[in-house]
Order: C-alpha cells, then structure tokens, then sequence
C-alpha cells in the first residue's frame, strides 16, 4: 500500500504586540525559540525579587513582633514592681500606725489620770513637706527610747477613791471621839482635833501603796475632806 504523504503545518507569522498591550494566551506558544529563554530568565528573577522581599517583610514582622513582647514584658515587670512597692508601703504604714498606738498608750500609762484622759486620740501623721528628711523607724526609736526613760506613773483604781474617804473618815472620827472622851488642856485638844483629818492619809497611803502608786491630788483631797467632815459632824453631834 503506497505511503501517504504528511502535509506540512503552516509557518504562521508572528504578530508584533504594541507596548502597553497583553500578549494573547497562544503568543507565548507562538514565541521564537530565541525569545524563550529571556522570559524564563524574567520569571526567575521576578521569583528572586519576590522572595527577597517576603524575606524582607517575615524580618520585619519578626522583628516588630519581638519589639512589642519587649515592651509587653518591660510593662509587666513595671507594674509588679509597682505593686511590690505599694505592697511594701502599706506593710509600712501599718507598722507605723500599730506602733503609734502602742506608743500613745503607753504615754497614757505615764501620765495621771487627768492627763491621760485630756491626750485625747492618736494625733494624725503630719504632712510629709514639713518633716522631709525624718523616717518613722527614726522617730519611733526616739520616742520609745524616751518612754522608756520616763518614769513609770501608776494610775489609782476609781474603786480606791471612796475607800480612802471612807478611811480618812474612820480615822477622824475615832480619834475626835478619843479627844473629846479624855480630858487635858484646850490647846491640845485643839490640836488633836485639827490633826484628825490628817490622820486619814495613812490608810490611804497603805491603800496606794497596794496599788504600787502615790497619792494624787484628789485623793488626797478627798481624804482630807472626809476627815474634816467627820471630825464636825462629831462636834457638832455633842
């Protein structure tokens, strides 16, 4: 059987693409051998530049990234030191309003009773402008220091007021009843009965001395008025 002749595909020109125009799908088929791998060669270098410059922008999120966890950690760690300085502050103040009061108690307990009750509250702490340079651990040692060399002064119970005139009157009226039941001169009489009032402060001496304190000004006093009272009364009564 006689072989078929294969007909020759046509040469089909290649039409020239204006600049500014996109070249058709089929133009890059229909493209010369010598222009093939100029356009392998762009596509390479188009691939390189793109991956230069994703490489460029992973390096720069990568480093704003680090920047901002550095700024969140510097943060936190400003504000845990805030909150251990506002902690260690209030720990602070604590102390020094607990040592304040026991400070102002025990300055009541040196004091009469008189003076004890017009100290009043614990004064409030003083404007920090005023006293720049002075620490509370300095001035608490100071006044403890003083308190401690201060004399101890030991208030009477209220109990031991109506028992000293109770006392001081017991004492008058015996010893007014002894001077009137004996007979002796007037003088000395008169001044036994002057010297009964006085003699009530001995009972009462004894009763502040069980309290391992003095006599006050009111207890003397009180016991000075009973006696006195006791001892008219006694004459007035005869």
């Amino acid at each position: 059987m006689p072989e078929q002749a294969v007909p020759r595909q046509a040469v089909v020109p290649r039409q020239a693409v204006a600049p500014g125009q996109v070249a058709a799908p089929g133009a890059a088929a229909a493209a010369g051998p010598a222009e093939y791998p100029e356009l392998v060669a762009t596509l390479v270098a188009m691939r390189e530049t793109l991956g230069h410059e994703q490489a460029e922008v992973h390096a720069w999120y990568a480093d704003q990234q680090a920047a901002a966890q550095a700024a969140v950690e510097r943060a936190s760690a400003a504000v845990a030191e805030a909150e251990a300085n506002l902690a260690a502050a209030e720990a602070q103040v604590a102390r020094v309003d607990f040592w304040a009061r026991r400070l102002w108690g025990d300055l009541g307990n040196r004091l009469s009773r008189r003076a004890a009750n017009r100290r009043g509250p614990v004064p409030p702490p003083m404007p920090a402008a005023l006293h720049p340079d002075d620490q509370a651990d300095r001035l608490i040692g100071e006044v403890r220091a003083r308190l401690v060399a201060a004399p101890v002064v030991q208030v009477l119970h209220s109990w031991a007021y109506p028992l000293m005139a109770v006392a001081g009157a017991a004492c008058a009226a015996a010893l007014t009843r002894l001077v009137l039941a004996l007979d002796g001169p007037v003088w000395s009489r008169a001044i036994l009965l002057v010297a009964a009032p006085v003699l009530g402060l001995v009972p009462a001496r004894l009763i502040a001395r069980a309290q391992r304190c003095g006599l006050d000004a009111w207890a003397i006093a009180l016991t000075l008025v009973a006696g006195a009272l006791a001892t008219v009364a006694l004459l007035l009564a005869r």
